[in-house]
């Protein structure tokens, strides 16, 4: 499915019709040096047209359907990135990742500092437990892409 199909259904079935903060280029750049990283042309694309969406119907979609998928609710605004990401650090969370969203529970979704220093197309998506802070499963890759985090989404609840 192209990136812009993956992200016109997965805004059409999960996101609020509240209206959604959209990133400017500026800030997107203004976190890229707070973090000096470089994020994937994927997640560029997407808060770009989508901004900072919240998902509320994720939680209930996937108890109901009993879908083995974490609770994605709510994706930081690119303005708050670096604060989330600086804040979950001081908390145990390892300083390579960087926060881009989280679940109901406040567990992060992050990109790695190690795939964002090789300026991928897209890259993986691992998950914080902030539960386990210290413990080797704090830490886990769960989609090798941003695309692919949001299309296990759109696959898997009905």
């Amino acid at each position: 499915m192209p990136r812009t199909e993956i992200y016109s259904s997965f805004a059409a079935r999960f996101i609020s019709p509240e209206k959604a903060k959209f990133a400017s280029e500026a800030e997107i750049q203004n976190a890229e040096a707070k973090l000096n990283i470089r994020f994937p042309r994927s997640f560029r694309a997407f808060i770009s047209e989508f901004g900072a969406p919240f998902t509320p119907g994720i939680l209930a979609m996937v108890v109901d359907q009993s879908v083995s998928l974490p609770a994605l609710q709510q994706f930081l605004h690119i303005t708050e990135v670096a604060e989330a990401t600086f804040t979950y650090r001081s908390g145990g969370m390892p300083d390579d990742l960087v926060c881009i969203a989280s679940d109901a529970m406040g567990n992060m979704f992050c990109f790695s500092k190690n795939d964002l220093a090789l300026e991928l197309d897209d890259a993986p998506v691992y998950f914080f437990d902030h539960d386990f802070p210290g413990d080797a499963s704090e830490e886990l890759e769960i989609y090798p892409a941003f695309d692919a985090f949001l299309l296990s989404y759109i696959d898997n609840i009905k």
